[in-house]
Parts: structure tokens; C-alpha cells; sequence
């Protein structure tokens, strides 16, 4: 959601308009709201916390995917999916999701609105659109484009070689800044910005080379899938990577798979509260699993992440789990990481 809502923001500052981003994103944007005018853009990330209690909703919307998040608070994935559909409202004119997800499936099937646009990374054009009928425009990737299909035509938006950010989900995330703003801003606008985004802070954030091992901070990973797809972004790397934190009671089979199924997954350095079920999930998976070697400590965990790490590896924060165990949020877990990484 953060990457996505960073570049619908900036696909509409290129175009030269006056955007405010933020909510969920760590900006506030209640204060502001006096300097906001009808000929501006406000881009916003919104939580299933916020969405539980709204009453109104935006013109244009997006759900990247829904997969299970924060179930130590919700009762169950049911209240948390009913909550994400509360983003469609009788004002919303475009809607734009995951036709590679069943619950954002379910959400496009069921919501009248006068525009659905469906992104898919993974299928054709006529495949998106069978599956909805309520489909108006599909984003697919065509001979190497990112193509929309209208009106049984196509045009090709974006090559996807300009893209910098590694990894598919990052495809699908300027997949669905795209949707958000076809038609509001010129063709040219998504080449141009896609050349310049090198990602958003603690999203696989480049940190330093030291002694020949590149460190990267990618403290946003607060669930499973999010670690998941930072794990398929580098997976042609040799990695050893930091996992754990605050519980929010979430299942970790999954992040299990895709660790054990990576192949250059040298080390799993296991802290926090959730440490324990990561190292359940890993070794319940397979026998021949990578090192996991557990700390109580964060800095501990740092340390034995860099006695693990060799010439030509990559360490890896990618946590899985939230922060609120050792830290007020994700940023300053990010923040130590970096601070501790640029003070060897």
C-alpha cells in the first residue's frame, strides 16, 4: 500500500498538479485539510483500522490485495475483509484491484460502481475479464508493457524494463497507481516517474556495502506475505535475513514455504516475540531448512546477522511480524537497523 499510494502521488505531481499524500502512510493530513482546494489531490493510505468507522469514501480506490493482517485485533478475517470493503461508497467512482486475489475478486463482483479496473500480473486481458464481468478496464503485462484493455482496445502504458524497484509486486504496485490515475494524467507521466523511483524508505532499502555484504532494511514487512514478497524480489540472491517481532497472531506456515523454498536463504536470524513461531513454521516445513539461530536482542540478532553474512551475501531486515515489541513502529525499528548497520 505505501509504495502504491508513494506513486499515485507522484504519477500526479508530474503532471503538475498539487497533491498532499499521507494517512496510514505516517503523514497526517487532518491538519492540512485548510490549505486543501477542489483543484487538488489528496492521496491517501488507509488502514483497516480507519476503515472500520467510516461513513463516506473517496472517488477513486484501491485494494492491492487482502491477506491476513492484524488478527490480534479483529475478530477474525471476516470483520478485517468487511472492513477493507468499507473504501467503496456510493461517492466512489473508480474502483481498482487484485484479479489475482479471491477476496478483491469478491469485492469487484459485488460493488456497483461506474468503473472497475482489474490488474493482473499473471494473466491475459480476455482471462481478466471473464473473471468479472463488472470489469471495465484490465491492466495486464503485454510483450513486455504494462497494457490496458478498454473498450476492446489495448494500449501499452509502461515498459517494464523502466521499472527499478525489483520484484513482481512492485510490477502490480505501479499496476494499481496506473488504474488509480488513467486518465488524469498524461501517458508519458508513468515512464518518466518509473525511471527516477528507486522505492520508498524500509521498503528493501539499500543501506551500505561493508566488507563486501550489502545490507538492506525492509522494516515495512509487518506480515508474512509482505517478507514473502521481499524474499521473491531477491530471489537470485544469497541471503541472510532477520525475522521476528510483535505478535499480531498470524500464521506463519506460509512464510515457512517461502523461506525454505528460496534456495539462497543462508541464515534465518530469529528475535522478538514471534521469533519462535517463525522457527516452528521453518522447521515444520522441511529437515534440510537454512541456519536459524535465535536472539532475545535486537542488536544481538544484528550482530550474528553480520558474523553469519560473507563477501558477495546479502543481510536482509525483512521481520514479518510488527514492531510494537521493542519499538514505537516500523520506522524507528528501520531507523536503528540503519543506525547500527552505518556504525560498523
Amino acid at each position: 500500500k505505501t509504495t502504491t499510494t508513494t506513486l499515485t502521488g507522484k504519477f500526479l505531481e508530474a503532471e503538475g498538479g498539487r497533491v498532499f499524500v499521507g494517512g496510514n502512510i505516517g503523514t497526517p493530513l487532518l491538519c492540512r485539510v485548510g490549505e486543501m482546494t477542489q483543484k487538488d489531490s489528496a492521496v491517501l493510505e488507509l488502514s483497516s483500522f480507519q476503515l472500520m468507522t467510516v461513513s463516506d469514501a473517496p472517488r477513486f480506490v484501491a485494494v492491492t490485495n487482502v491477506s491476513p493482517n492484524h488478527l490480534d485485533w479483529h475478530t477474525d478475517m471476516r470483520e478485517y475483509f468487511e472492513a477493507k470493503k468499507n473504501i467503496v461508497g456510493a461517492r466512489t467512482k473508480r474502483l481498482v484491484t487484485n484479479a489475482d486475489c479471491e477476496a478483491t475478486l469478491e469485492l469487484a463482483r459485488g460493488c456497483a460502481v461506474p468503473e472497475t479496473v482489474l490488474f493482473s500480473s499473471r494473466r491475459t486481458a480476455d482471462e481478466v475479464f471473464s473473471l468479472c464481468p463488472r470489469c471495465t478496464a484490465a491492466i495486464t503485462v503485454e510483450r513486455g508493457y504494462i497494457t490496458v484493455t478498454e473498450k476492446g482496445e489495448s494500449r501499452a502504458l509502461l515498459n517494464v524494463d523502466s521499472i527499478r524497484v525489483p520484484g513482481r509486486h512492485n510490477i502490480e504496485n505501479f499496476m494499481t497507481a496506473i488504474g488509480l490515475t488513467l486518465g488524469e494524467v498524461e501517458v508519458g507521466v508513468y515512464e518518466r516517474v518509473a525511471k527516477e523511483f528507486l522505492g520508498v524508505e524500509h521498503r528493501l532499502e539499500f543501506v551500505r556495502e561493508l566488507d563486501g555484504v550489502r545490507y538492506y532494511n525492509s522494516s515495512i514487512d509487518s506480515s508474512p506475505t509482505r517478507t514473502a514478497a521481499a524474499l521473491s524480489a531477491m530471489a537470485d540472491k544469497s541471503l541472510v535475513i532477520i525475522c521476528g517481532g510483535y505478535d499480531k497472531k498470524l500464521d506463519y506456515s506460509p512464510l515457512g514455504k517461502a523461506i525454505c523454498d528460496h534456495g539462497g536463504i543462508k541464515a534465518v536470524i530469529l528475535t522478538g516475540q514471534t521469533g519462535e513461531k517463525i522457527y516452528q513454521a521453518i522447521t515444520a516445513q522441511s529437515a534440510t531448512h537454512p541456519l536459524l539461530i535465535r536472539k532475545s536482542d535486537f542488536m544481538e540478532a544484528l550482530t550474528a546477522a553480520k558474523s553469519a553474512a560473507a563477501s558477495g551475501d546479502c543481510v536482509v531486515l525483512t521481520p514479518a511480524s510488527a514492531s510494537f515489541d521493542a519499538f514505537k513502529n516500523f520506522a524507528e525499528r528501520g531507523e536503528t537497523y540503519k543506525r547500527i548497520v552505518n556504525e560498523w
